[in-house]
């Protein structure tokens, strides 16, 4: 092969691929981009629910909140239609921040004020919120591929109606008194008085800057295993977000039969005391709107 052969199938190899990113370009720009990979990290569980938010049109209602709120699966709502955003293990004001960067908002928006003993993770933040890159860039021919192939077989705002015959049967019976007394050791005493003071303060000013651009921001409490309510943290935390949130109004107000709740450990509530709760939950939400 001579050179001058060479250097006109380099030529010809170089326009392909030129023109082939500024259509993967212009194509992202018309259609948006293709499912994107999973992060390899440590977003947890978290992480594929935001990475379908920022692909899915605007949900009306969206909840946000921890771990606890995370085992209150989407189709235990049905058919009132709610995006659960939930981060385990992460504050609620993480979830809140990402979703305030987004240029439109859910009408509605759940926020759990349970845990209140972590600051904002400001990695996940700049990593899911809407202005964090990942909206206009070209698109890479592997990384689409990959992407395509391993794309959740779900589609996307499909929710599958739950079996709601598990709440015809007895509630489980669980031996969590270790998990209760632990929970019960690290939530004594006031040494997160100051953070959760900091993050309350803080979800004020961002639900002032949500609702000020029309979304309506609601505050739940959700149920703990028998002992964890009347904890130095539990206290603090339900007597701060009171007292910053004062307007009952805001607050869903929900009943479910507290003897029929069953918790794996001090704080998560079970699939059929999840559905419970769920389902009051529901009611409560409707009524807002």
């Amino acid at each position: 092969m001579n050179r001058k052969y060479q250097m006109a199938w380099l030529a010809k190899a170089t326009l392909t691929a030129f023109f082939a990113l500024v259509s993967c370009a212009f194509a992202t720009s018309f259609f948006g981009g293709p499912p994107e990979i999973q992060p390899a990290d440590n977003d947890g569980e978290a992480g594929p629910a935001w990475i379908a938010y920022r692909r899915e049109p605007t949900p009306q209602s969206v909840l946000l909140g921890t771990s606890l709120t995370y085992h209150l699966k989407e189709p235990f709502f049905l058919p009132v239609s709610v995006r659960n955003l939930a981060i385990p293990g992460r504050s609620v004001l993480t979830a809140l921040e990402i979703i305030a960067s987004y240029p439109k908002l859910p009408d509605n928006i759940f926020v759990e004020l349970n845990v209140m003993t972590w600051r904002a993770d400001n990695d996940f933040i700049r990593k899911f919120s809407y202005n964090s890159g990942a909206h206009f860039q070209v698109i890479a021919p592997i990384r689409a591929i990959v992407a395509y192939l391993g794309r959740p077989a779900d589609k996307v705002g499909v929710r599958q109606p739950v079996d709601e015959t598990i709440l015809n049967q007895p509630p489980a019976e669980y031996d969590n008194r270790i998990y209760i007394q632990r929970g019960r050791v690290a939530w004594s005493g006031h040494n997160h008085d100051a953070v959760i003071s900091e993050t309350m303060d803080a979800i004020v000013h961002i639900v002032q800057k949500i609702e000020v651009r029309g979304s309506r921001v609601y505050f739940f409490e959700l149920p703990l295993a028998p002992g964890m309510a009347d904890t130095d943290v539990a206290k603090t935390t339900r007597a701060v977000a009171h007292q910053h949130f004062s307007d009952a109004s805001r607050w869903l107000q929900f009943s479910y039969p507290a003897d029929q709740l069953r918790f794996r450990d001090h704080a998560h509530l079970d699939e059929r005391s999840a559905l419970i709760v769920a389902h009051a939950m529901r009611d409560a939400m409707t009524a807002k709107h």
